[in-house]
């Protein structure tokens, strides 16, 4: 498969990217574009389920973001597992400098995946398995916002497909750096939280905004993101 640009006018045909199957084989719906950058998906390639890719619109700089892990085909042959999904034929969306997407099969139960990677390729996450009674074979784009609203194939009560609506939450990066934790996240309306051990009572840090910078020096310290 390709990645290639064409005039309205059928004139100026360019190839500006041909897959080699180690960076993704079977590109099967369209790109997002945000500004000078493109990104998708490959069904197949990389370890053989598929691929997160980005480039810039001329062609250059093309960057593998996530290559999705191989699937294991047993028990089940119909329906096999890994880690993060596998075949992602979706259209990808963005929102506050994070891809959303899906995979058609793979996951943790065979029956696909939804997930999230950061437009740098950092932070990927499985933000949902289905499991057939909750949905299976997801294969139309999502549509973004708070909430992440998708259908399946087959699945759900009847077998015949769900709609489905999944709320999202935004994740917080904690990064060392000699003796200071960096926190990051994506979502301003959430505030960050703090407190001595994960059950005891949280109290928000006054101040702390994205990215906020915690000297470590004294006793362990949870930290958490609470909506506004």
């Amino acid at each position: 498969g390709s990645v290639y640009n064409i005039n309205a006018s059928g004139s100026g045909f360019t190839d500006l990217h041909s897959f080699t199957g180690v960076d993704g084989a079977n590109p099967a719906t369209e790109l997002l574009q945000s500004g000078n950058r493109l990104y998708g998906t490959t069904a197949f390639g990389g370890l053989g389920s598929g691929t997160v890719f980005a480039m810039n619109s001329d062609g250059s700089d093309f960057t593998v973001l996530h290559t999705f892990s191989a699937t294991n085909s047993a028990p089940n042959l119909l329906f096999p597992t890994n880690s993060d999904g596998a075949a992602p034929y979706a259209k990808l969306v963005l929102a506050g400098g994070t891809l959303y997407g899906t995979t058609t099969i793979g996951g943790s139960l065979g029956y696909g995946t939804i997930f999230a990677v950061g437009t740098n390729g950092m932070n990927f996450r499985t933000l949902f398995n289905f499991g057939f009674t909750n949905g299976f074979f997801p294969s139309a784009s999502l549509l973004s916002g708070n909430t992440l609203y998708g259908t399946t194939v087959q699945g759900g009560p009847v077998g015949d497909g769900v709609v489905f609506a999944l709320s999202l939450s935004p994740a917080l990066n904690i990064q060392l750096l000699g003796g200071k934790a960096v926190l990051t996240w994506d979502d301003p309306a959430f505030s960050l939280q703090s407190a001595t051990n994960v059950q005891a009572p949280y109290t928000t840090i006054v101040g702390a905004g994205n990215p906020y910078t915690n000297s470590i020096t004294g006793p362990t310290e949870f930290f958490r993101l609470q909506g506004n």
